[in-house]
């Protein structure tokens, strides 16, 4: 008998099916409805509405200390007939908010829009979006829709 050395025809077919099993299955993870390209394109978003929620959220402090400076240290008029406590420290957050970024504005990316106390904050290209309200002065609550 002769000595054979290679592979069989079988062998071979096995193993190419076996890598288009694995190419498969890799495709799939990466171009999935839940693969990894998907999920770095929602980070990639959610990041960006992060840094514009971070940065509203900065502004809204900044406003409260404006506002307790300007009834408190200064005793501004047109601020003290705004009101005071809470009421009145909501009324001015949202003015100035207002007058800082006007409807739609552009933070970081996104699209910044703001409806009485209500501020939405959208994603361009994205369904991911947050909003927040304005209680007491700052942003009580930010959600993710």
């Amino acid at each position: 008998m002769k000595n054979n050395k290679g592979i069989t025809l079988i062998a071979l077919v096995v193993t190419i099916i076996v890598l288009l099993i694995l190419a498969g299955v890799s495709i799939a993870m990466l171009t999935g409805e839940n693969g990894i390209l998907n999920r770095a394109s929602e980070s990639a978003d959610k990041q960006a509405i992060a840094a514009a929620k971070d940065e509203v959220s900065l502004k809204v402090n900044e406003f409260q200390t404006d506002y307790y400076e300007a009834y408190y240290v200064s005793t501004n008029n047109a601020v003290q007939q705004m009101g005071s406590g809470a009421t009145g420290l909501q009324a001015y957050v949202v003015s100035k908010l207002t007058t800082a970024y006007g409807s739609g504005a552009t933070v970081s990316g996104c699209t910044v829009t703001f409806s009485g106390t209500k501020i939405t904050i959208e994603y361009a290209g994205s369904s991911t979006t947050a909003e927040g309200t304005v209680a007491n002065g700052a942003i009580t609550k930010w959600e993710w829709k």
